[in-house]
């Protein structure tokens, strides 16, 4: 019979794929001997032992093996396909008790070596420990910053929260006290503005936000004071000063605000303590004309350890009303008083007394940091 030609098959795409795949898999089975899979694994578990974040497709790709063959030799499944070693209820609780206990230096160690340190299983990916810590919402996020305190400045502060608690050691302890400070705004810009225009226009000087800028000596040009305390809020004062950053004086201390303002409470039987910063127009020496007022009116009082913005709700009592003012714009210095007023008039005698209340665990907090700032 006489032979005829037969046109070629079509070559099917599924087959070609899985013929070359099986292709790769026998040549790296004959070519990847014993020593190169051993460099492949110690790599792999060197990493993991200590705490180093990597991707193990560049691990693979290195030693120029396949993402299939390489997960094969780590004898561990890729994180996409559901991780063979499971993360625990009873892992993520040592994971959240051991950043609790250490803080900023566990919390901000990549997520495999924070679960190395907690004593968890070495093997888990860095997605599953983000995911499944995730579940309890704990993310990495960018941390706030405190003032740097030096070992000898958390020291004392250390040696002034272990005095005041056990001075104070329970919320109620704290509602005899007024924090004060003083706190000056500067006109400055607006917000930017949101306003409707179409795509391509942003640019159209009709749509433009004119910004002025404030001048140097119109950035703290309102100096303001204030007290609060548990079921207290006293009204904003503004004092004027002689010098040009608004820094209070002795005089302007005593004629502005004690002799107007806490002289009045004091007369009218109102029992409290004056908590103050050591500012030198406060009277924190032996002799001054400030400190002769004290004694002579019988007021109360006690100094705040310096730079301790975290020991003094009067600090967090600030923040309301400058938030505020940063809403609208303000160019000029009654339109700046009213936002100042208004902005002071938001702030409720509730978050006041929670705030108050917190003494007890802000100075706990401080012990706990061994001095350092609280973040309060």
């Amino acid at each position: 019979m006489r032979h005829q030609n037969r046109p070629t098959p079509p070559i099917d795409p599924l087959q070609h794929h899985q013929f070359a795949l099986f292709n790769t898999y026998r040549n790296e089975q004959i070519h990847h001997d014993t020593p190169k899979k051993a460099r492949i694994k110690g790599a792999y578990e060197f990493l993991i032992a200590r705490g180093l974040e990597f991707h193990k497709t560049d691990l693979f790709r290195h030693f120029g093996v396949s993402r299939a063959t390489g997960y094969r030799l780590c004898q561990v499944e890729c994180d996409n396909r559901g991780s063979q070693t499971k993360l625990s209820e009873r892992d993520l609780d040592k994971i959240e008790d051991m950043i609790d206990k250490e803080g900023i230096e566990a919390s901000s160690l990549p997520w495999v070596s924070m679960a190395n340190e907690a004593g968890v299983e070495p093997d888990i990916a860095a997605r599953t420990l983000n995911r499944r810590a995730a579940s309890r919402d704990l993310n990495k996020r960018i941390a706030a910053e405190v003032t740097y305190k030096s070992e000898a400045e958390a020291t004392r502060r250390l040696e002034f929260s272990t005095k005041a608690i056990k001075l104070r050691p329970n919320p109620e302890d704290w509602h005899d006290l007024l924090f004060s400070d003083e706190v000056h705004f500067g006109y400055g810009p607006q917000h930017k503005a949101r306003i409707a225009r179409k795509p391509g226009t942003r640019l159209d000087p009709s749509k433009l936000q004119e910004r002025k800028q404030p001048e140097e000596g119109d950035k703290k040009r309102l100096h303001c004071w204030a007290a609060i305390g548990y079921d207290f809020k006293s009204d904003i004062v503004f004092y004027d000063s002689v010098s040009s950053n608004g820094k209070m004086t002795q005089a302007c201390y005593e004629e502005q605000i004690l002799e107007p303002y806490v002289k009045r409470w004091i007369e009218a039987g109102y029992s409290f303590v004056l908590e103050e910063d050591g500012d030198s127009d406060h009277g924190p020496s032996k002799s001054n004309p400030v400190r002769a007022w004290k004694e002579k009116i019988g007021l109360k009082h006690f100094f705040n350890y310096p730079s301790s913005p975290d020991l003094s709700p009067i600090e967090n009592a600030w923040l309301v009303p400058k938030e505020y003012v940063c809403k609208y714009p303000h160019w000029d210095i009654e339109t700046l008083k009213d936002l100042i007023t208004e902005g002071w008039s938001q702030l409720s005698q509730e978050k006041i007394n929670t705030w108050v209340e917190s003494m007890p665990q802000r100075h706990r907090d401080v012990i706990r940091l061994r001095g350092k700032s609280s973040g309060w």
